[in-house]
């Protein structure tokens, strides 16, 4: 009966590469969607962080990561400075780079701090700086928020894996276990749905399969290829590169204050 009375949230957006800040992806076909409403200073978030990279490095490219919004400006005072930084660095394409240093950086993160990163990152300070206090980048923020609110975010972090709410542990083989479900499922419905076809649905089928598998052996292999994997990427990554790509983050220690 409880189970039956539990209320299972769902995303009410889909991932929009041309407006989410994406990470993975690539060509991959069983690709799993994780969806994080996060905020730079929460310290669940920031233990989250390593897991998810963790999940990364396992999964590879199936695993899709998207980074909303919700900072909580009354639990972690600073946190929407900081999301705004990020979205002033995703101005100058180095969003997840900023990310990544703001995540592994100790707290606490001040406005000395951001700056600095910019400067690693090869940032034009001025324009960051400019960024930063701009309209664009509270709008942004607001928006996620307001977004994260009607899908029951209500505290950080909250993840969506493919998606639906995921409520259940937040360590690594938990997640994993989650993450490989949802591609599993998939796999057993498709092979439902073509054993429930007519025979004339299943022919054609296979008649499809056979020809594109005719054309990727032929001379125009190469060429589908590309076609395949440009659909495949589409959006995912059609910025131009962060000044500095090959930083990593670091431990620093902490200076100045606000």
């Amino acid at each position: 009966m409880a189970a039956d009375a539990a209320v299972t949230f769902r995303l009410q957006r889909d991932v929009d590469p041309t407006r989410d800040h994406v990470r993975g992806g690539g060509g991959e076909e069983d690709r799993v969607t994780v969806v994080l409403y996060g905020d730079f200073l929460c310290p669940y978030c920031r233990r989250l962080i390593p897991v998810l990279a963790r999940l990364r490095e396992a999964l590879g490219n199936r695993l899709v990561y998207v980074f909303r919004h919700f900072p909580n400006e009354r639990a972690h005072p600073g946190a929407e400075r900081v999301a705004r930084a990020t979205e002033a660095a995703a101005k100058q394409n180095c969003f997840w780079e900023m990310h990544d240093v703001v995540y592994a950086h100790e707290l606490p993160i001040t406005e000395r701090v951001l700056l600095d990163f910019a400067r690693e990152l090869g940032l034009d300070t001025d324009r960051f700086k400019a960024d930063t206090l701009g309209d664009e980048a509270r709008e942004r923020i607001e928006e996620d928020l307001e977004e994260g609110r009607s899908h029951g975010v209500t505290g950080t972090p909250t993840l969506f894996v493919d998606g639906i709410r995921y409520d259940g542990a937040w360590d690594f083989y938990s997640m994993l276990e989650a993450l490989e479900r949802p591609v599993a499922a998939r796999v057993k419905r498709a092979g439902r749905v073509f054993a429930s076809l007519p025979a004339s649905g299943g022919v054609v089928l296979l008649l499809a399969a056979a020809a594109a598998i005719a054309v990727a052996n032929s001379p125009l292999g190469d060429r589908y290829a590309s076609i395949q994997n440009a659909f495949h990427l589409t959006h995912l990554d059609e910025r131009a590169e962060c000044p500095r790509r090959d930083s990593k983050p670091r431990e620093r220690a902490s200076t100045g204050t606000v």
